[in-house]
């Protein structure tokens, strides 16, 4: 299990999407990221289940711009949504 805290920080917004120039405080928000595993063993090797959960919370950017005017370098939330990630592992 793995938790990881973003504080507030202080970042510049700039007009298009909004009417003019901001400096933004944007909001804290924290990632929880979880991966459970079981290995079984089986006459030839190895087998390896495993499950990724990424930003379980689903934490996001609210305040993201949209349109043709939008800052594009106005991101600051997590990099990916929640995220599932199975898998199977076979070692010989």
């Amino acid at each position: 299990m793995s938790f990881e805290y973003n504080g507030k920080m202080k970042m510049p917004h700039y007009k298009g999407y909004i009417q003019e120039d901001k400096l933004e405080t944007t909001p804290s928000y924290y990632i929880l990221s979880s991966t459970l595993s079981k290995k079984l063993k089986v006459e030839s090797g190895i087998i390896k289940l495993f499950l990724k959960l990424y930003n379980i919370t689903n934490e996001f950017q609210k305040d993201i711009d949209r349109g043709p005017f939008r800052d594009v370098g106005y991101i600051y939330g997590p990099a990916k949504p929640r995220t599932f990630i199975f898998g199977i592992k076979y070692n010989f």
